[in-house]
């Protein structure tokens, strides 16, 4: 009785939207997972009905995790550009003494990516967020994920 229930909810939740926030809630490989394939960069909600990316939900979920660095580090080798960034970020707030091994590099890195903030979307290099990074800016990943309705 209770797997056809079960099963139904899961559909219901698939079907309806949230099966990003399904996911995200996931362990940190699954975050892993998303983030080295993130097609770009976002810190909270974008575009005019204020959506958080799956890559924003990943990154926080991993930033959760007990030793989220070796991870972080794994993005910085394997991840796209705006996973990177993504992974620079999780360094920053959860190791910054690794953040300060790693970050020379990417402060003369051009890897550009698509940057999204609120209604906006710009290309970006690691290069030109790095200031905004060191300055506290993307500090919206500590928080976490805003509750669906």
């Amino acid at each position: 009785m209770k797997t056809p229930l079960l099963t139904f909810l899961a559909s219901l939740l698939v079907f309806s939207g949230f099966a990003p926030w399904v996911q995200a809630a996931g362990d940190a490989e699954a975050a892993y997972k998303t983030l080295v394939k993130a097609p770009d960069f976002s810190v909270g909600g974008v575009g005019v009905a204020g959506v958080v990316t799956e890559s924003d939900i990943a990154c926080r979920t991993l930033m959760r995790a007990q030793s989220p660095g070796p991870l972080f580090l794994r993005i910085l080798e394997e991840g796209t550009p705006a996973g990177k960034m993504y992974a620079l970020c999780g360094l920053y707030y959860k190791s910054p003494e690794t953040f300060q091994q790693v970050a020379g590099k990417y402060r003369k890195s051009q890897e550009s990516f698509e940057y999204a903030a609120g209604c906006m979307i710009m290309k970006a290099t690691i290069q030109s967020e790095m200031p905004n990074l060191e300055a506290n800016r993307f500090d919206g990943l500590l928080k976490d994920a805003p509750k669906k309705p």
